[in-house]
């Protein structure tokens, strides 16, 4: 694997549906929830009047155990490669 460096969130999400999700090693699934909560992220971060919903903070944390789940499958068979 390559080292790389990322200065901005975006960027990490562009990667990572660059080189992981349009070659499918991880769903797509993924890629578009990711998308999804770097809009929510920006809007927390740059939008003074913006309170996240119950339904984007429970959207939020499913994703992340989608995240956690897919990624120590990818881990556990990249070590048994």
């Amino acid at each position: 694997m390559e080292a790389v460096d990322f200065k901005r969130h975006k960027d990490v999400v562009g990667y990572f549906n660059k080189h992981y999700v349009a070659k499918e090693i991880f769903p797509r699934e993924l890629g578009r929830r990711l998308g999804m909560l770097q809009q929510l992220r920006d809007k927390s971060d740059y939008d003074d009047f913006y309170t996240a919903s119950k339904e984007q903070a429970t959207f939020q944390y499913e994703t992340a155990q989608l995240m956690l789940k897919v990624t120590k499958e990818f881990l556990e068979n990249f070590k048994s490669d």
